[in-house]
């Protein structure tokens, strides 16, 4: 009888360190996942991040009109006082520095140009897209001979139309 509690004690030892090895390779495998998927994690939460800015931007971002026409007389008028940086807020967030630089880089006489061209083009809107339950509008116009398209984005957060592009 001696023996064979000998026996089973060496036979329980031997489960007991089986499941102890079992165990530690499976916490050793979770951790090495961990630990790789750690680069992944980060980039996840940095995204997570930007994105929480831009929607602050957007929030924070109450420059337009309630219509894209309102939006867009509101730019014309912003450049007529000669206010560029009032101007370029009426551009969606992303577009916004470009626009200014954009503005900043012409001369005053080519700036009047364009804000006389400008001016004619609100005069002759021709709808492409035109519905009142969505994000976006585009209109074309003739401008220099040449048609041209503007886009308007609706900003869900302060309830405004934004110019895309020009």
């Amino acid at each position: 009888m001696g023996m064979l509690k000998k026996i089973l004690k060496i036979i329980l030892f031997i489960f007991v360190a089986l499941l102890l090895l079992d165990v530690g390779i499976w916490v050793g495998f979770r951790i090495f996942d961990y630990y790789k998927s750690y680069p992944i994690r980060k980039m996840a939460r940095s995204v997570e991040e930007l994105q929480k800015q831009i929607d602050l931007a957007y929030q924070n971002d109450v420059y337009g009109g309630k219509t894209p026409e309102e939006t867009f007389d509101m730019y014309i008028a912003a450049l007529k006082k000669g206010d560029l940086e009032l101007a370029s807020k009426y551009f969606v967030v992303s577009g916004q520095g470009e626009e200014l630089d954009y503005l900043k880089g012409r001369t005053p006489n080519q700036l009047q140009d364009y804000v006389q061209k400008l001016d004619g083009l609100n005069k002759k809107w021709e709808p492409n897209v035109k519905s009142s339950n969505f994000v976006f509008k585009v209109y074309s116009a003739l401008f220099d001979g040449k048609y041209i398209r503007v886009q308007f984005s609706y900003n869900e957060f302060t309830k405004v139309w934004k110019i895309d592009f020009l």
